[in-house]
C-alpha cells in the first residue's frame, strides 16, 4: 500500500532571555488529547479521512528558564505549495488565556512562509501565532503550560496512510534560529517531539483487515496495545497485540522487548502463517515501543469448547473433535484469554519446548488423544516457570494460538500466568 506522508510542522520558535551565556537542552514539549486537562503526552492518533481533530500543545521550562515570547507557526510542510491536504482550519485556534497569570495575545497570519522540511529551519505553510508579553517582562513555566488548543482536518491522507505533525525548536537552520529583544540575541536549543497520525480512526479493524489479506502483505499499523510478551531461552521472541476496542489480537514475531499495556506502532513488516496461525513478521521490521501509553488487556474468560472459534478472514477454524469436526463461533486467536479446569498431561523438557493439557469438560481432542487444550509453559527468563502437576485444577492466563501437531488447526495458548486452584 502506498502511504502518502505528509509532514505538518508545529514549529515553534522559543524566544529565550538567561542571565548566562551557556545553552542547554532547557525546555520540553509535547502533544496532548485537547480534552486532557492534565496535559498528558500522546504519541499517536487515528483520525478518519475527512474528519477534523482537535491537539493541544504544551511546553515546559526544566529551571528557573525563563523567555519572552513564544512564536509558534502551525501548517503542514510540503516540497510546493500546491494542495492543503491536513491544513488546519481557518480561525479554528483556542486562545488560552491566564497562562502563569499573563493572557498571551493571539495573531493570526494564515500561509506564512514556506518549506520542504520539518528539520531543516524551514517555515511550513499554515497559521503564525505570536505568544508574547510586554517588553522586558520574561515568564517562568517549571509546570506544564498549554499553549494552545489547534483543530486540523485530515483533508486528502487515503485511510492506512499517515503523517507526522512536529513540535520543533532548533538552533540549526536558516530561518528562525535567532531573536533580538533589548540588546540580547536570544536563541534556542534543540527540541522536538512528534504526533503520528494515523488515517482511519477505526485502529480496531486494522488487524481484522490484515487476517483477510494474503501472506507477504505489508504491515504498517500504529497505535495498538500490547497484551502480552514471550520469550526463550535465549530473550524475547514474540508479542500479542490487539486493537484499542480489543476486537482482533494478533501475534507479532519480533525480539523487541514490551510489557504489557505499551502502546506500539508496527512498520515496514510482513503477513505471514505459521502453523496454521495469522502472524505479523517484525524481525526485519520496525517496533517502536511507547511505553505504559496504554492500560494493559484484562483477559476474556472463555470455556474451552466456546475457545478458538470458526474461521475469521484467512485464519482458519480450530479444531474440536479431530480430524474434522471444527470450532465455530467468534475467533479468539490472536486475544488474551483465560481458562480452566483439570491438568490432564503433561510434558516437561526442561525448557520453552515443554506443554501441558488443560480440560475443563469440553473434551477437547486436537488428534493426540489427550484431552483438553495445549499450553506453553509461562515465563520471563530463560528458564520457564515451574509447570503444574498432572490432576491438579489450574486457571491459565495467555494468548490463543495455534499448533499443527496433527494435522488440524488445534488450540494452543501462550500462558503469560497459571494459578494452581486444587488441590
Amino acid at each position: 500500500m502506498k502511504e502518502v506522508r505528509l509532514v505538518i510542522a508545529l514549529i515553534i520558535v522559543l524566544l529565550a532571555a538567561t542571565s548566562c551565556g551557556a545553552w542547554a537542552q532547557m525546555i520540553s514539549y509535547w502533544f496532548s488529547d485537547a480534552s486532557d486537562p492534565a496535559g498528558k503526552p500522546i504519541n499517536s492518533i487515528n483520525v478518519e479521512p475527512g474528519a477534523e481533530f482537535d491537539i493541544s500543545v504544551w511546553y515546559k521550562t526544566l529551571d528557573i528558564w525563563s523567555h519572552n515570547a513564544i512564536e509558534l507557526l502551525v501548517g503542514y510542510d510540503r516540497a510546493t505549495t500546491s494542495g492543503v491536504s491536513a491544513s488546519p482550519l481557518d480561525g479554528q485556534i483556542t486562545q488560552l488565556s491566564g497562562v502563569n497569570g499573563i493572557a498571551f495575545p493571539i495573531v493570526l497570519a494564515n500561509n506564512v512562509g514556506g518549506g520542504s522540511s520539518a528539520v531543516d529551519g524551514s517555515r511550513p505553510y499554515g497559521m503564525h501565532l505570536a505568544l508574547g508579553t510586554a517588553l522586558g517582562t520574561s515568564i517562568i513555566a517549571t509546570t506544564p503550560v498549554r499553549i494552545a488548543t489547534v483543530s486540523l482536518k485530515n483533508q486528502s491522507i487515503p485511510r492506512g496512510g499517515y503523517y507526522d505533525m512536529s513540535i520543533w525548536n532548533s538552533g540549526s537552520g536558516s530561518a528562525w534560529t535567532t531573536f533580538t529583544s533589548m540588546f540580547d540575541v536570544l536563541r534556542r536549543d534543540s527540541a522536538y517531539a512528534t504526533l503520528r497520525v494515523n488515517s482511519g480512526s477505526s485502529a480496531s479493524s486494522a488487524i481484522a483487515a490484515l487476517k483477510s489479506a494474503n501472506d507477504n502483505t505489508p504491515v504498517n499499523i500504529y497505535g495498538m496495545v500490547v497484551s502480552a510478551e514471550f520469550r526463550d531461552s535465549y530473550g524475547p521472541v514474540s508479542f500479542a497485540i490487539e486493537d484499542p476496542g480489543r476486537m482482533c489480537g494478533i501475534r507479532v514475531i519480533s525480539n523487541t522487548a514490551v510489557n504489557p499495556g505499551d502502546i506500539v506502532d508496527i512498520t515496514n513488516a510482513n503477513l505471514t502463517t505459521i502453523g496454521g496461525e495469522r502472524l505479523i513478521d517484525a524481525v526485519s521490521g520496525q517496533v517502536n515501543v511507547y511505553s505504559g501509553g496504554g492500560t494493559a488487556p484484562k483477559p476474556f474468560a472463555v470455556s474451552g469448547r466456546s475457545s478458538g472459534g470458526g474461521a475469521f478472514g484467512m485464519q482458519g477454524a480450530l479444531v474440536s473433535t479431530a480430524p474434522d469436526i471444527m470450532s465455530s463461533g467468534l475467533n479468539s486467536v490472536g486475544l488474551l484469554v483465560r481458562i480452566w479446569g483439570k491438568v490432564t498431561y503433561v510434558r516437561n523438557t526442561g525448557n520453552y519446548g515443554s506443554y501441558f493439557y488443560v480440560d475443563d469438560g469440553s473434551g477437547l481432542n486436537d488428534g493426540s488423544g489427550i484431552a483438553g487444550i495445549k499450553c506453553r509453559p509461562s515465563g520471563s527468563g530463560a528458564i520457564p516457570d515451574a509447570l503444574p502437576v498432572k490432576d491438579s485444577y489450574v486457571v491459565v492466563t495467555g494468548v490463543m494460538g495455534v499448533h499443527r501437531g496433527f494435522g488440524v488447526n488445534a488450540r494452543y495458548i501462550w500462558t503469560t500466568s497459571v494459578v494452581k486452584v486444587l488441590p
